[in-house]
């Protein structure tokens, strides 16, 4: 038995995904209308991370994939947030996402 010299190197690497912001407001809107909002998602990873919105209300839709997808590292991506209402009243509610990593 011999001992095999070797030299390792890994580089590190954070977990977050990060948005542009933390809170969104429709504004005052009509039932018979749709109404949208951009927010940014980053990964700050050097590598590929999944997300997805889970336990969305029914009157939110999350745009493109259905919430779902797949950031490379470091990339920006624009996601879409259509509030419908189906009734009127003053609507708060938190949005979910999920890392593959939780």
């Amino acid at each position: 038995v011999r001992p095999v010299p070797f030299t390792l190197h890994a580089i590190i690497t954070n977990s977050d995904l990060e948005f542009d912001r933390t809170e969104v407001d429709f504004g005052h809107c009509s039932v018979f209308e749709s109404v949208k909002t951009s927010i940014l998602l980053t990964n700050h990873s050097l590598l590929p991370q999944d997300f997805g919105f889970v336990g969305i209300p029914e009157f939110i839709d999350v745009q493109p994939n259905d919430g779902f997808g797949t950031l490379l590292p470091l990339e920006t991506l624009e996601l879409d947030i259509v509030f419908s209402a189906r009734q009127t009243g003053e609507y708060t509610f938190q949005l979910n996402c999920k890392s593959g990593i939780n």
